[in-house]
């Protein structure tokens, strides 16, 4: 059965004795996938990587509804937003 993962991100690296090899990650930036794409080893590292950035993310601090951050260049204030920490001002 084909199980379509979201986000998968591939690389490929051309190692010491010329062959290639390609590296599989949950996402842009994630964690390297273990085994082969189809195996059940890759959509159990798949499933353990996707339930660590759930995790994450529900221990992210968030803005109030309302909130501003008054006085902060726009482009500041979309870097802070995408980042992990966010500065509000209440």
């Amino acid at each position: 059965m084909r199980v379509h993962l979201k986000g998968i991100n591939s690389h490929t690296a051309k190692l010491a004795d010329s062959t290639t090899k390609t590296y599989w990650y949950a996402w842009k930036g994630g964690p390297r996938l273990q085994g082969e794409p189809g195996t059940p080893e890759f959509i159990a590292s798949y499933n353990e990587a996707a339930s660590q950035k759930l995790w994450l993310q529900s221990r992210t601090p968030r803005c109030p509804p309302g909130a501003t951050a008054a006085g902060v260049a726009p482009r500041l204030r979309e870097a802070v937003n995408s980042a992990i920490v966010c500065l509000c001002k209440a």
